[in-house]
């Protein structure tokens, strides 16, 4: 598994260390599955994707190294099938490296031949109308007007959410790339899905006057705060929690100190609101978040079935005379 190792270095460089992590986790799964660091492409066929599949679904020991002769044994849980699914996307990933890598220019064909993800099917589950996110405008309104201390983590991650939901849903590692506003947007190539896209993800979004205000604070300066995008990421997380204990000081009467305070949810309360609230078409929402396929953006939408209210005027249609 040495060229995986490569490629997860690779990522690691480009500072995509969420992808690289997934590459590592892979490897190692498939050392396990195998018990063995040799694998060829060769014998990765159908049937073995299938094994392996079935390996990650159920529980199983997995063997790490923890210092100079020191191993540990920790006895794993089955993956559950969305896991699972990333766990083929990164593992078809590798291969077709391996693959591109001894393409024959001269002969236009690839010197491994043998492609068994071309027969097997990875299921992408859809999460269910419960399982999908949701944050309501009321509990947006509390974020927005919760009292931070300036300078807190907590005001940081504060103003970042709302970043996010004011600029289309923008992703923490992209708001620490950004580099200025021009004519009033800010465009950039979103880093999830750069270099796997036509259009290298590429999109400019209007700069509302509320995003501006905290774009003018943030814009830039937020490097010199944290050296890389995963620091940023971590202090999101960490200061997501001291604001959520902010927001049950402050708000003790609220009915929505249940809902989750998660950083990705604010993107999914955008594509929610503007569909379901604001009449926009699935397509135009994909638009808004960035979307290389309307399928995705199916997951992030929640249907609101007090919408449908259509059998008063089917039946006033037999009242008529």
């Amino acid at each position: 598994m040495s060229f995986g190792k490569q490629l997860e270095l690779e990522y690691r460089a480009d500072d995509k260390r969420s992808t690289a992590n997934g590459i590592r986790m892979v490897i190692n799964n498939l050392i396990d599955y195998q018990k063995s660091e040799i694998i060829y492409t060769r014998d990765i066929t159908v049937d073995f994707l299938k094994g392996f599949e079935r390996y990650l679904k159920k529980l199983y020991e997995q063997i790490r190294t923890k210092g100079p002769n020191v191993n540990q044994l920790t006895r794993m849980p089955g993956l559950k099938e969305s896991s699972i699914a990333t766990q083929f996307f990164l593992f078809k990933l590798i291969f077709n490296s391996i693959r591109n890598k001894y393409y024959d220019q001269n002969k236009s064909e690839y010197k491994i031949s043998n492609y068994p993800f071309k027969l097997f099917k990875i299921s992408t589950p859809v999460p269910s109308e419960d399982e999908k996110k949701e944050l309501p405008i009321p509990f947006i309104k509390i974020v927005r007007d919760c009292k931070t201390r300036p300078g807190s983590v907590a005001e940081l991650v504060q103003h970042i959410n709302m970043l996010s939901f004011y600029l289309c849903g923008l992703k923490g590692k992209d708001i620490y790339n950004l580099n200025k506003i021009k004519n009033g947007r800010i465009s950039y190539n979103r880093s999830k899905t750069e270099g796997k896209r036509k259009d290298n993800a590429y999109i400019g979004i209007k700069v509302i006057p509320e995003a501006e205000i905290l774009l003018d604070k943030y814009l830039v300066k937020i490097r010199t705060r944290y050296k890389n995008s995963h620091c940023l990421q971590k202090a999101i997380c960490n200061g997501n929690v001291a604001l959520k204990n902010l927001i049950c000081e402050q708000f003790p009467d609220s009915k929505y100190l249940s809902y989750e305070l998660l950083f990705g949810i604010f993107r999914h309360a955008f594509a929610d609101e503007i569909h379901n609230k604001l009449g926009y078409k699935i397509a135009q929402v994909g638009e808004a978040l960035n979307h290389g396929y309307i399928t995705i953006t199916h997951r992030y939408i929640k249907k609101k079935w007090d919408l449908i209210e259509m059998q008063a005027g089917v039946v006033d249609l037999l009242r008529e005379k």
